[in-house]
């Protein structure tokens, strides 16, 4: 609500919005190599809440391309297209199988 209410002068390009994630992997404290990965997810703020799902500023947040809030969409599409899932996506793609 607060969100909404700081918002209420801004439209069009002014409401562009972004989920940013940053994941590192470390494999000791003294790791001179860390795997970083970065996601993120653009969108915009809607101008009222919509859905019941999903947490924090996902009822305000509407993904490009969508025509629905982050708190509209099913847990298993949010897994695949957030900003954490990218991150996570990115680090995975870096990781090689042990062969023993």
């Amino acid at each position: 609500d607060r969100l909404l209410n700081a918002m209420q002068t801004f439209n069009g390009t002014d409401r562009c919005a972004y989920f940013y994630c940053v994941l590192i992997l470390l494999h000791s404290p003294q790791d001179p190599a860390p795997l970083i990965a970065c996601g993120q997810w653009s969108g915009k703020i809607l101008t009222e809440l919509k859905g019941k799902g999903g947490f924090g500023y996902d009822p305000v947040f509407e993904p490009d391309g969508m025509s629905c809030s982050a708190a509209e969409l099913s847990l298993s599409i949010k897994n695949q297209i957030s900003h954490r899932a990218q991150a996570l996506r990115g680090i995975v793609s870096h990781l090689t199988p042990v062969v023993g």
